[in-house]
């Protein structure tokens, strides 16, 4: 009766796809290698121990530093089931380039009465000798592996003073071309400059993460090697805070905390870039202990500028006697300084919030201001759903076509007879993985869009509390308090001693302070009538409306 063929699994690996390109250590040279050591042995013993090949694992492109790799994970998991007698390969260092790796491996073949062999490497690793000789091999396919390391990040410096990019998590914006080369996205760069350009008036990465998210807008998708294509998924806020203090987008590259001029062209501008990063660090040190310094709810951030330059007001808090602290609006530091009388430097933000809300009461005794607020409350829902259904469209119909080409993938490999090939089933793969990534962010978004249209506008209630604006607004949360603000209001002008706002139906208000000699406090503290409102006990305002 013939022996029972001893099973022999070939183990091949390579560490990056070049070296699947070439001739001397690739995949097939080494299965080729392995197939003849497995004739020549078939030859020599004959009928008296027969070996056969039970299955060949190969590894691409991975490196060898660790044992997460899909292949060998497949082999070790084949060794435990008891379906192979031997490993087979060319060179020890194809398994493993770690000692201590190896060592585990080994102990494990040991365990299942697992045969190992290396053709290159003769020795027997039954007896003690066998043992050293491999311990001295892996030391030096180890300290091989570091003195790798050590070009690959000397390497990688050079390429960097050069001007190339050294690779990484793909860039949303470019695109590589290879070589460390990288080419502007057009619509992907649009995105950035439109990120930079928002966070400068919303002045929170929070708040321009959400507005990223609610008009649709994605991070990058792009082709992994792993995974096949991963879809851009909704932005978070360490996310966007990154995108805003990466200086690629500056034309440069880094390497190791350094920064060096790039051969890539730039997508913002650097004064944008600085004003982003200044606003982040603002905000960075307000978020210290929150609860104990919170000062102020800054119900009008976002809404103020500085009526001369056009920028932005930021929020601050100054100290007062006992380190009392006071809430003001300010000039962002990022704003040049401008050599005019009327220009405000800080305002403190009660007073301002107390004109601002004067006059919105006087506004919403008016018809056309009220149904302009309901107008604009409309829009807003349109905006907030609008991006939402054309992205759901977009995702809908990018399934439909991974769905298709999965179909004629599936047709032209059970064609071909190589459904079952390792290369077929990492394909089928990756279209499965891309068509549930479409169904997930489709589901997701039909569960946003069901939430947002669920809120119906109620136009008599709301042309009811518009009409009582100030007792609605003191039964508001904060959150509440800002969202009817932007009902009405589109910007505030702030000068020195006065503002302008914009409402949204078109009109402007004009409010105009008056600071009060002391003499008229005692004799009339509190002034009020249809056109002058107290702010405090040192200071009355005057609103009048101004043409559009």
């Amino acid at each position: 009766m013939p022996a029972k063929p001893l099973r022999i699994a070939f183990y091949t690996r390579v560490s990056s796809d070049n070296q699947l390109l070439k001739a001397e250590g690739s995949l097939e040279e080494q299965e080729h290698s392995l197939r003849a050591a497995l004739d020549l042995d078939n030859m020599n013993l004959g009928d008296d121990r027969p070996v056969a090949l039970a299955g060949t694992y190969r590894e691409e492109g991975e490196s060898g530093k660790d044992v997460d790799r899909p292949q060998l994970q497949r082999l070790l998991a084949d060794i435990r089931a008891g379906e192979i007698d031997a490993v087979w390969v060319t060179k020890v260092d194809r398994l493993s380039r770690s000692l201590r790796d190896f060592l585990d491996i080994h102990e494990e073949l040991n365990e299942h009465g697992v045969e190992f062999r290396s053709l290159r490497d003769r020795f027997d690793t039954t007896t003690p000798m066998g043992r050293a000789m491999l311990q001295l091999i892996l030391v030096f396919a180890e300290l091989e592996r570091a003195q790798t390391a050590e070009r690959t990040r000397a390497s990688m410096s050079s390429r960097a003073r050069r001007g190339l990019w050294n690779g990484g998590h793909p860039l949303l914006g470019y695109d590589s071309q290879g070589d460390g080369i990288l080419k502007v996205n057009v619509e992907e760069a649009h995105v950035v400059r439109q990120a930079f350009d928002k966070v400068l008036e919303l002045r929170s990465a929070t708040q321009l993460t959400r507005w990223l998210n609610d008009h649709g807008f994605r991070q990058k998708s792009y082709t992994s090697r792993r995974r096949g294509l991963v879809a851009g998924k909704p932005f978070s806020r360490p996310v966007v805070v990154n995108l805003l203090r990466n200086r690629h987008y500056l034309g440069e590259v880094s390497h190791q905390g350094e920064w060096f001029p790039g051969r890539h062209d730039p997508i913002v501008d650097p004064e944008v870039f600085a004003r982003a990063g200044e606003i982040l660090d603002e905000n960075r040190k307000s978020r210290r202990p929150k609860i104990a310094n919170k000062v102020h709810d800054y119900l009008l951030t976002g809404l103020l500028h500085c009526g001369i330059s056009g920028y932005a007001l930021t929020t601050s808090a100054g100290f007062g006697r006992g380190k009392k602290k006071y809430p003001y609006y300010r000039r962002t530091s990022a704003a040049p300084k401008v050599d005019d009388p009327e220009a405000v430097s800080q305002m403190p933000a009660v007073e301002l919030e107390e004109m601002v809300l004067a006059v919105l009461e006087a506004a919403g005794q008016q018809e056309q201001v009220v149904q302009r607020a309901v107008e604009e409350a409309e829009r807003l829902a349109r905006e907030e759903s609008g991006p939402r259904r054309e992205r759901l469209e977009s995702l809908r119909a990018q399934l439909r076509t991974a769905e298709e080409e999965g179909d004629r993938t599936l047709d032209q490999l059970l064609s071909l007879g190589i459904s079952d090939s390792p290369t077929a089933k990492r394909r089928l793969a990756a279209l499965e993985q891309r068509q549930g990534d479409l169904r997930r962010g489709i589901a997701s978004l039909e569960a946003e869009l069901a939430k947002v249209e669920g809120k119906e506008l109620d136009h008599g209630l709301l042309v009811e509390a518009l009409r009582d604006f100030r007792g609605l607004y003191d039964r508001m949360s904060p959150d509440d308090r800002k969202d009817a603000l932007r009902l009405l209001v589109r910007r505030i002008d702030v000068f020195k001693g006065r503002l302008r706002v914009h409402l949204h139906d078109g009109r402007d208000a004009g409010v105009r302070l008056q600071e009060m000699k002391a003499k008229d406090v005692r004799e009339n503290p509190r002034p009020q009538n249809d056109e002058i409102r107290t702010a405090n006990q040192r200071f009355v305002f005057r609103i009048e409306w101004l043409p559009g």
